[in-house]
């Protein structure tokens, strides 16, 4: 079940704060404080905190992805092979879990008439904010015209 109440609060966060939001990056600490790619800002508006290292990929911890299903009301289990060390999963997994994105598809703006993992899409790191609301809409079932972020 696609969680279309988070992708249409993560889009409207990003959209009333721009300056919290780096596509770029799944979460990046500066001087003025942090910012989030969509995925992460998926998580931290789930309460779902993400924990960044320098050696590794950020991550969450699979308690906190449950507990945050749960309040969502999806299915808090959780497949153990997409675990990263057994108690963590990557963010973009996390994420994916979470906006209820496994089996979903929007087009490839790769490949013209072709089909890409929604997240892959949705979480590219090249994606404008227009980019962000097409998906997002396309997602929820509604166009960029008739959308209500």
């Amino acid at each position: 079940m696609t969680n279309t109440d988070l992708l249409k609060r993560t889009l409207q966060h990003i959209e009333t704060h721009p300056n919290e939001w780096d596509q770029e990056r799944w979460v990046t600490k500066t001087d003025c404080g942090t910012s989030y790619c969509f995925a992460g800002w998926a998580l931290m508006l789930s309460e779902v905190p993400i924990i960044a290292t320098q050696l590794n990929e950020p991550t969450v911890e699979i308690d906190n992805l449950s507990r945050a299903l749960a309040r969502a009301g999806m299915s808090a289990i959780v497949n153990p092979d997409d675990c990263w060390s057994g108690t963590r999963m990557t963010v973009r997994d996390a994420a994916e879990t979470l906006l209820g994105l496994r089996g979903r598809a929007l087009p490839d703006p790769e490949d013209n008439g072709l089909f890409a993992c929604a997240a892959d899409v949705l979480f590219e790191a090249d994606n404008s904010l227009d980019d962000l609301r097409e998906y997002v809409a396309g997602l929820c079932g509604e166009t960029t015209e008739t959308a209500a972020f």
